[in-house]
């Protein structure tokens, strides 16, 4: 059986395919997933970057 392309045949593929990869899982690169949650918090959460450094390398203010 040959099928005639024509231009509406193949923008027909093309919806067609479009509607196919949208349903496909997310591709992901396998053995690097983290179960780690993602955590964000407040800025005054965080420690002072001077302060840290200075615990780190002994140093008393």
């Amino acid at each position: 059986m040959v099928e005639t392309w024509t231009v509406e045949a193949v923008a027909e593929r093309f919806v067609d395919a479009a509607r196919t990869a949208r349903r496909l899982p997310r591709v992901a690169v396998q053995g690097y997933a983290s179960t780690w949650p993602i955590v964000i918090l407040p800025n005054d959460t965080y420690p002072d970057p001077q302060r840290v450094s200075s615990l780190c390398l002994g140093v008393k203010r």
